[in-house]
């Protein structure tokens, strides 16, 4: 079952990190599950607007009666092996040039040539967190 999620409206700089998390009534039940999930942005630089995407993927396994899902441990220090996140370096935001073919607002982004370099664990999640999440999926 497919579900899309459109949060190109999240931007939310007073809280770093900033979570964005949706549930899903698909995984209600058991079975095997490949999600995957897509980051698309676009980049306003001396007028024109460019778009850029990156997909990655999870697999996972639902199973009634099995422990809930730990969400602190995987992003500690001790556990993260390589980075999973993806980063941009937003340099401005801009009004959209007149004429421009863009339906995200009327701003948009500015970003650095280069990206920035990823943490292997950038965000630890704490027990609130977790459990905020947690409840709302």
């Amino acid at each position: 079952t497919f579900e899309f999620q459109n949060m190109k409206c999240a931007n939310d700089t007073s809280s770093d990190p900033y979570f964005e998390y949706k549930g899903f009534d698909s995984f209600q039940r058991e079975g095997h599950w490949r999600l995957i999930w897509e980051l698309s942005w676009s980049n306003c630089t001396e007028g024109a607007v460019s778009f850029s995407r990156t997909r990655r993927s999870v697999v996972f396994t639902t199973q009634n009666g099995a422990q809930e899902v730990d969400l602190v441990t995987p992003t500690t220090k001790k556990t993260c092996n390589e980075p999973s996140g993806f980063a941009l370096n937003v340099t401005e935001t801009m009004p959209v040039s007149p004429g421009a073919n863009w339906n995200g607002g009327d701003t948009c982004t500015a970003l650095a040539p280069t990206a920035p370099k990823l943490d292997a664990c950038p965000v630890e999640v704490n027990y609130t967190a977790a459990a905020s999440i947690s409840s709302s999926i």
